[in-house]
């Protein structure tokens, strides 16, 4: 019987490496290393984040900055909180809804959803886009007026 071919290519290895086996690892990255920044060149060769890099490069007695650690620490944490709050964002703008409401706002004691309808949905939409286009007709006959009187502001 035949098995089927299964897909192999996990990346180089280097790159799931845990940390005791990159910190054996690193002669070789320095044999091949000639690039200007330390950092980042490990970063990248063994798929690390810089605070992890530059704290594995002060264990094997390379020069790293305490400072240095600390901006790429504070960096971490801030990129942690923006997609903290990215997420946020996104779980803030999702609804529950099914076939009947297009938007439920929560259940009765008994688990009846009470909400908005599809139909009212509809009909919310509609107004929305009748008020949008009666501003913007309000907006063209004020700089139609403009243009009557070449009082247009620069």
């Amino acid at each position: 019987m035949k098995m089927a071919k299964h897909n192999k290519n996990l990346g180089p290895r280097r790159k799931r490496m845990k940390r005791t086996q990159r910190l054996q690892a690193a002669e070789k990255f320095f044999r091949v290393y000639n690039g200007k920044n330390i950092v980042r060149g490990y970063s990248r060769y063994f798929g690390v984040s810089l605070l992890c890099a530059a704290l594995e490069l002060k264990m094997l007695g390379c020069n790293i900055s305490d400072e240095l650690i600390e901006r790429y620490r504070l960096e971490e944490q801030r990129k942690a909180e923006a997609r903290r709050r990215k997420k946020e964002r996104t779980e803030e703008f999702f609804w529950e809804h099914d076939h009947f409401y297009a938007f439920i706002a929560g259940y009765t004691p008994g688990g009846f959803a009470y909400g908005i309808t599809w139909e009212e949905w509809e009909q919310l939409e509609k107004q929305a886009v009748e008020e949008k286009a009666e501003i913007s007709e309000e907006k063209e006959a004020v700089y139609e007026k403009l243009l009557e009187e070449d009082e247009i502001p620069i």
